[in-house]
């Protein structure tokens, strides 16, 4: 748990006065890339200072593109945390995809083609350093991860599946950082993208659409759907609440977030070139205060946040199981037809066994 702050060791001392008498420091290729990123970070703090919108959009524009929360208002926390959308808050592989397409775009449009080697090593090395200067937040590691696996196979002539780049990934960066497995963010974002490898596809196929507006409505709610399957369990058990309206939260709340993301990434684009364009902070501003306005309407909606005062043990456990009904199927999963029944009887009299045993 505390590894996820960045705390490796602990340690009690009995001395009233203690002296640091030495540190060993970094060598010089780390430092000099700490120093590069570090400078390319305070670039951008200074060129978000620069934006003439509002302090408080200004703190979640920085939340959006780095993932720095500080400084913002706990209300405006409040607002996003109901609605479901705290992930537009944080780098997460969201933002990383995103950086990643826009980057592929601009490559092609200066002439190199997606398949071109050189465009995919300035995206791929561009990724990890916007990735680097977020502070390495795992959701974004893992996409970056994911990414460069990808275009690393597909140079090799390798057909791999999204699901085993999952794995791998993961594999690589327990070894990297064992810690992490402790970390809140590491369990959240390694849940959420197999839930929507996994049941976003049965989505797809549970309700077919040809229009294409109720296709990306249905494809939004999917994706936040899927991706809530296996993240719930640890929701409740870390958080103890959990937004009831996630789902309009991200049909409503999505697209317009990511508008404004991509419409800040051009902003600091812009600015590098020495241009201001004042009726487009006028625009922003406005847009973010509508924003955050629609959050704060869903927010305030009866019922909005479920509070769990005790964590459902084997309330999740049958909803696991259920999960895998869902996943595999009756025929291919290890119940047959009939044992469903069987299934829901046995966990029904284990709920009823544990809540005896917790009254004796």
């Amino acid at each position: 748990y505390w590894a996820g702050f960045g705390i490796r060791y602990y340690t009690r001392m009995d001395y009233s006065e203690i002296r640091l008498a030495g540190r060993k420091s970094a060598g010089g290729m780390v430092k000099s890339l700490s120093k590069f990123i570090a400078l390319i970070r305070l670039k951008l703090y200074s060129e978000i200072a620069l934006f003439q919108v509002a302090e408080s959009n200004k703190t979640v524009i920085k939340a959006m593109l780095l993932g720095d929360k500080r400084g913002m208002d706990r209300d405006i926390k409040k607002v996003f945390s109901t609605a479901g959308i705290m992930h537009l808050l944080a780098v997460s592989g969201l933002h990383v995809g995103l950086v990643f397409m826009v980057l592929m775009k601009l490559m092609t449009l200066i002439g190199f083609p997606q398949n071109h080697p050189l465009n995919r090593c300035v995206c791929i090395l561009t990724v990890w350093l916007y990735v680097f200067v977020c502070g390495i937040p795992p959701s974004a590691g893992r996409a970056a991860g994911m990414i460069s696996l990808f275009i690393l196979s597909r140079w090799m002539g390798r057909q791999v599946t999204s699901i085993h780049l999952v794995y791998l990934v993961c594999f690589f960066h327990t070894i990297i950082e064992p810690a992490g497995i402790f970390s809140t963010g590491f369990l959240l974002s390694y849940l959420a993208i197999l839930g929507i490898l996994v049941y976003f596809p049965k989505f797809q196929k549970a309700l077919p659409v040809r229009n294409i507006v109720l296709k990306r409505i249905r494809d939004l709610a999917g994706i936040s759907l899927a991706a809530q399957t296996l993240t719930i369990p640890v929701v409740l058990f870390v958080f103890a609440r959990f937004p009831v309206y996630f789902l309009l939260g991200n049909i409503i709340l999505m697209p317009l977030g990511l508008f404004i993301f991509y419409l800040c990434l051009v902003i600091l684009f812009v600015q590098s070139l020495g241009l201001q364009i004042p009726i487009v902070y006028n625009f922003i501003n406005w847009l973010m205060d509508t924003w955050i306005s629609l959050g704060s309407l869903l927010g305030k909606l009866p019922g909005s946040t479920l509070i769990v005062q005790e964590f459902p043990v084997v309330e999740c456990l049958f909803y696991l199981g259920l999960l895998f009904v869902f996943r595999n199927g009756l025929k291919k999963s290890i119940l047959q037809p009939y044992a469903v029944l069987w299934y829901l009887f046995i966990w029904g009299a284990v709920g009823f066994l544990y809540e005896i045993c917790n009254k004796l």
